[in-house]
């Protein structure tokens, strides 16, 4: 069987899709925007169809070409992915797994890049991207988790590195009326409907240092389990809600929903790699914990 496409190719429409931009499509595959483009240009003139029309400030909107070669890569690479490593642990070439999760938000934009990163660095270090079940020092003192990337201030009896300075920010659809604004004020919100993750106001978050400084409440507060559920009823003008920038990303990138900040000041919360209170100071945990203090970054705004 003779494949129109390489998986260069496959690779290219997945991470365009995935990260928005072709500036961040090409960072994740770490080669120019010159040769991304010119990728692209030769899947379709390989395959014959367009698989990607500009859609506002000339984004790239994938044809409907274009998600079923995505659809298809994903799987396709996911399975590739998993082939070698199965080789690799088969055949003893990690000396040590490091299981990474974060907290609160269903935000992984960041994985695919830092594994590439780290297999680079450090070849003898798996690392697995895990789904919380618990909270943080929960998962970890379970062993459920080896890393916990979570914002503010570390609770309890935990090891942490630094991360870096995020925003919490009003997050609202692109046709809002508040979307426009350099910044807005808590007492803007009050006719507003806000969507929330948790029942339990969280110290240093933006109920007490933003939301409470109104004298009235929104309108309507309505609580859901997951921030991508939040995300996507945000992006259908459903209500607004307060996240995390660099967490909504992607969302953002793409145009599907709008970052607004929070007051004149803005609201910064800072990011940790939590770890086990008595993780050793060498270790594989460690190397990877101070490896994501380098590689990632806050959004840029």
């Amino acid at each position: 069987m003779v494949l129109r496409l390489d998986i260069r190719h496959y690779e290219t429409v997945a991470a365009i899709i995935e990260h928005a931009t072709v500036t961040s499509a090409a960072v994740a595959l770490s080669i120019s925007q010159s040769a991304l483009s010119h990728r692209l240009a030769d899947a379709e003139q390989r395959m014959g169809v367009k698989l990607f029309d500009r859609g506002p400030g000339r984004r790239l909107q994938p044809t409907e070409a274009g998600t079923v070669v995505q659809q298809a890569a994903t799987l396709a690479l996911a399975e590739l992915q998993r082939c070698e490593d199965d080789v690799l642990r088969s055949a003893g070439r990690y000396s040590a797994t490091v299981r990474v999760a974060v907290e609160t938000y269903e935000t992984y934009h960041w994985f695919a890049p830092f594994r590439s990163h780290l297999r680079a660095t450090h070849p003898t270090i798996d690392v697995q991207l895990v789904v919380m079940g618990a909270a943080a020092g929960r998962s970890l003192d379970l062993r459920e988790v080896d890393i916990v990337i979570a914002p503010g201030n570390p609770i309890g009896a935990l090891a942490f590195v630094p991360l870096f300075v995020d925003e919490l920010a009003v997050i609202v659809a692109p046709t809002h009326r508040l979307a426009d604004r350099s910044s807005v004020r808590p007492h803007e919100l009050t006719d507003e409907s806000y969507l929330t993750y948790s029942r339990v106001t969280t110290p240093g978050f933006e109920h007490e240092r933003f939301l409470s400084k109104a004298e009235i409440r929104p309108r309507l507060i309505t609580v859901i389990g997951h921030v991508s559920a939040i995300a996507e009823l945000v992006a259908a003008n459903a209500g607004f809600s307060v996240l995390s920038r660099w967490a909504m990303t992607s969302m953002i990138e793409s145009g599907r929903l709008t970052a607004v900040r929070c007051g004149t000041d803005g609201l910064p919360v800072q990011w940790h790699a939590l770890m086990r209170a008595n993780e050793p100071t060498a270790s594989a945990t460690r190397d990877v914990a101070d490896l994501l203090a380098t590689h990632l970054s806050p959004p840029v705004h």
